[in-house]
């Protein structure tokens, strides 16, 4: 949100939000819905589990993510 203003305001960029389909509004808000709702079971779990014991899972967002980058964007870098 920052870069979008900074980019507006020195006049490199002018964003305009109505030009995007319906589409890609859905999937900016299925997106948004499945973040949070994603954060509140992290949270549910974190209530029900000790927290040792949801680490390890914690750490297989980190190659989830990675794979879906690869996945989506079809790069993997290191470092």
């Amino acid at each position: 949100m920052a870069l979008s203003f900074g980019l507006h305001v020195s006049g490199l960029s002018t964003p305009d939000p109505g030009a995007r389909t319906t589409s890609a509004w859905a999937l900016i808000l299925g997106s948004g819905l499945l973040a949070a709702a994603s954060y509140v079971l992290i949270a549910e779990a974190f209530r029900h589990a000790e927290a040792g014991l949801l680490a390890p899972i914690q750490y297989l967002e980190i190659i989830g993510a990675t794979a879906a980058g690869f996945l989506v964007f079809e790069t993997f870098q290191i470092g």
